[in-house]
């Protein structure tokens, strides 16, 4: 099954959002980087500006880690009838 596309990238954003809201002095550290990264230029960031938000890129990096939504299964199990081998991997649809 070919797993992509925009729920996947939602998803991501709206999980990083979560975590720095649960955690505000990395929301502001976040928030900081965007605003000296588009102060200088006096533009809306856009993604021309990627390749200097570190700690951003991190903080996506993070919650994908924390929250993929693509998993391999750890041992092998059956789920309602269907055997699941070891490290097959299962798309987790909420």
């Amino acid at each position: 099954m070919f797993v992509a596309g925009t729920d996947t990238s939602a998803a991501t954003l709206e999980w990083t959002i979560t975590e720095l809201a649960e955690h505000p002095e990395l929301m502001k550290q976040a928030r900081e980087e965007v605003r000296a990264v588009g102060r200088p230029t006096g533009k809306v960031v856009d993604e021309t500006h990627l390749q200097h938000l570190h700690f951003i890129k991190a903080a996506i990096e993070e919650a994908m880690r924390l929250h993929p939504s693509v998993r391999a299964s750890m041992d092998e199990c059956i789920i309602d009838g269907y055997k699941i081998p070891l490290t097959t991997r299962l798309l987790i649809n909420i």
